[in-house]
Order: structure tokens, then C-alpha cells, then sequence
């Protein structure tokens, strides 16, 4: 359509151009070249339409292999948070973090199943919500986003297939929203342009429904499919599991993709299109359910995804064993490198430990992971000398070994 439309253009330009009188034949032939171009401008944006094509792809199999990329390449300093110890925020397991102006955000979906707010220094706040079936209750979460200029909580609540809203500031309950019903199921939701964005799966898939990520107006009500997962899922037959789907921030710029999908989408304002491919032949491609059980030999997860200045950093699981390559990218040059290992020389003087950013804040440029004090029981670490609150670390180690650590990283 679009070539037709530029055909027209360029007939319609022609014939303003003979109803003149005063032009040259050199003017004509300038005449025709300039259509020309413009013809093949239209076929060449056509063709590279960003609904197919990635703004950017990389092909990895043929760059060579460095053994490490470290943390201070990106970041200028940590700042570290511990948690307060709370008898109302008792923490299992750290499924989801965000940050927010002055509130750590921390959602435990498997075994304290609540959302907690603590403020950036470690002191626990207040929960949100709570388990039931009255006005703000909710049965299951499973996931939560922000919206920052109402300062409002939306709270995704599975068992009632609804969105609660609460008052970020004072955790009070604000209202609810209807969320797809019968064979759909939100499980991931990320607030964005006065938009809610659903990652969802439809149980018994039918041909027609494919949809991966889904796009809502709370005002309007309005639902929009957004990506096909038979054309970006590269045929995985199964559903997807949460905590292989990603938001790296919910909050612009949003990036988005899921499990087996080698292209992180872009969600801007009045679009959504894929931004970033990694090209491998060792991709995990029309695999089944039963085959990802036994264990995946192949590249199918990306995540730890940040952008930094002109660099896009991602890492992405390469087998069952969990084998894992830290991608590099500059959109500037168009240069890319691939480590083997990604190491925390800003948390570790001594032992090995791959960083996990769990949440980018673009606003702040800042980049949060989350770390139980345990994981540091051992002779193999030493934290870096000048690693903030080090001294207090060392004593809670001897001490109370289940603490919670959030380290705040400061891009450069």
C-alpha cells in the first residue's frame, strides 16, 4: 500500500511538472531522478518495516569470546540497603523488586505472598493489601506496577482476574479493574503511557489466539493485542512460566520479552516493535514442552538487560545447566562482544559472582539486585573494600545470616 501510495506522489508530481511551460529539458530528466529516489525510499522503508525487523540484530556466532566484563564497567559506585529485620514484613522468597522515589518495592510471591514497602534506607513501611475477599483484598498477586504520576500501586491479582489500585504513599485501597476473563491469564503487568501492559497466556490455545503481551485502558477499557507468539516465541508449544518474562524497567522506556524469544520488543507511546535480536544458530527453536522438561541445549532465555549511554548490555541463558553469555552492543558503532563471565568487582574483591540486575530506574540511572546474606557464607568471597556498609555486613554474617541486602547501583 504503501508503494502504490508513493506511485501516486510521484504520478502526481509529474503531471503538475507537464502542465508547465517554462521548464527545460535537463529540469525534466532532474525531475524523473528525483521520483526515482523517492520511489526507492518508499520500497527500502517497506521493506525494513520495524513490525518485522529489528531496529537492532546482532549475530553472535561470529564474534569472538572474552572471558569477562565487570560491573565498574558501567557502574561508578554501590550503595548498599539492608533490610530491617520486620516481624510484619517476614521475606521467603524475592520474587520482583522496584524502586520509587523515596520506597523499595519487594514482592514475595511463593511464601509470604505480599507485596512490602520499605523506604530507601531499609525501614520497613507497610504492606499492601492483604488476603481475602473484601473491598482491597485479593486472593493470589502475582505481580505489581507503578503508576508514578498518580502514585498509584496496581496489584495483579490472579484468582480474581482483577487490577487493585492503592495509594502508593499511604497504602490505602483505591478501587479495581476487570481484567480478561474465560481462557486468558495475566500474569506479568507493567504501567506505561496511562496504559497497563498484560503478559498473558491463554489456556487450551486455539490458532486464533496467539497473542502474547496485551495492551489496556483503564479509562476506556479498551484491550489491544500487541505480539504474536507463533511469529516471536519461535514455536514453543507450552506455556510460559512468569519468572522467565521480563519488564527491565516498568517504567519508560519499556523492554519487554519472554522465555525462547530471541528479540527484546521496544513499547513506546503510539507503538510496539521489535528492537533488539540476537541471531544464533544454536536458538532454541519449535521445541516442546516435553523437551525443555528433559533439559534445553540451546540459547533460549535473555535477561539482565540494561541501556547504558549508546550500549545495550543483556546476558542470556544458554543451556540447562545453566550456562550463561554477557552480550555488549554499542547502536552507535554497531559493534558488539560476548563474555563468558560477568563479574561484581564493585560488591567482591575475592570470589566469583555474576551480578542480576532485577530493576533499571532510567529516571534515576540507577540498577538494583537483591541478595541474601547467606550467599556470601563462605572463604571463597571477601567484599570489596569499599564497598558501602561493608564493616556491618561482616558482623551480620556472624550474626543473622537471613538478612536481606539490596545493592543500588549508580550508572557512570
Amino acid at each position: 500500500m504503501k508503494i502504490i501510495n508513493c506511485i501516486s506522489t510521484i504520478l502526481a508530481l509529474c503531471s503538475e511538472f507537464i502542465r508547465g511551460s517554462m521548464f527545460v529539458i535537463c529540469g525534466q530528466f532532474s525531475l524523473i531522478i528525483i521520483c526515482f529516489c523517492i520511489f526507492v525510499s518508499c520500497e527500502s522503508r517497506q521493506d525494513n518495516m520495524p513490525e518485522t525487523v529489528a531496529l537492532y540484530t546482532i549475530d553472535v556466532d561470529k564474534l569472538t569470546h572474552q572471558e569477562t566484563v565487570y560491573t565498574s564497567s558501567f557502574f561508578k559506585n554501590v550503595r548498599t540497603v539492608i533490610l530491617e529485620d520486620h516481624d510484619d514484613a517476614l521475606i521467603g522468597e524475592i520474587q520482583y523488586i522496584q524502586v520509587f522515589d523515596d520506597y523499595i518495592l519487594i514482592f514475595d510471591f511463593f511464601i509470604a505472598k505480599k507485596l512490602f514497602v520499605f523506604d530507601k534506607n531499609g525501614k520497613f513501611l507497610r504492606q499492601i493489601g492483604k488476603t481475602g475477599r473484601g473491598p482491597g483484598e485479593y486472593i493470589q498477586i502475582i505481580d505489581f506496577c507503578i503508576d508514578p504520576e498518580r502514585r498509584e500501586i496496581y496489584l495483579l491479582d490472579t484468582g480474581t482476574r482483577k487490577a487493585l489500585k492503592y495509594n502508593l504513599d499511604t497504602g490505602e485501597y483505591i478501587s479495581s479493574i476487570d481484567l480478561p476473563k474465560n481462557d486468558v491469564s495475566p500474569y506479568l503487568i507493567a504501567f506505561a503511557y496511562d496504559k497497563l501492559y498484560l503478559k498473558i497466556n491463554y489456556y487450551g490455545q486455539k490458532e486464533e489466539n496467539d497473542n502474547l503481551l496485551m495492551e489496556f485502558d483503564p479509562e476506556t477499557g479498551k484491550y489491544t493485542d500487541c505480539i504474536s507468539s507463533k511469529k516471536w516465541n519461535l514455536d514453543w508449544d507450552g506455556s510460559v512460566y512468569p519468572s522467565f518474562s521480563f519488564f527491565s524497567s516498568k517504567q519508560p522506556p519499556l523492554r519487554y520479552a519472554e522465555l525462547f524469544m530471541n528479540t527484546v520488543f521496544a513499547i513506546e507511546k503510539d507503538s510496539i516493535y521489535p528492537y533488539f535480536t540476537i541471531n544464533t544458530k544454536d536458538w532454541t527453536k519449535k521445541i516442546k514442552y516435553e523437551e525443555y522438561d528433559k533439559g534445553v541445549t540451546r540459547g533460549y532465555y535473555i535477561h539482565n538487560y540494561f541501556e547504558y549511554k549508546d550500549y545495550i548490555h543483556l546476558r542470556y541463558q544458554y543451556d540447562y545447566k545453566l550456562k550463561k553469555y554477557t552480550v555488549v552492543y554499542n547502536k552507535k558503532t554497531d559493534e558488539a562482544k560476548i563474555y563468558d563471565y560477568s563479574q561484581n568487582d564493585l560488591v567482591l574483591s575475592k570470589g566469583r559472582r555474576e551480578p542480576y540486575y532485577y530493576y533499571v530506574d532510567y529516571q534515576t540511572s540507577k540498577a538494583y539486585e537483591f541478595a541474601y546474606l547467606w550467599e556470601f557464607i563462605s572463604d571463597k568471597y571477601e567484599f570489596a573494600p569499599g564497598l558501602d556498609k561493608r564493616e556491618e555486613l561482616l558482623k551480620l554474617l556472624k550474626s543473622d545470616k537471613e538478612r536481606i541486602v539490596i545493592f543500588e547501583y549508580e550508572f557512570k
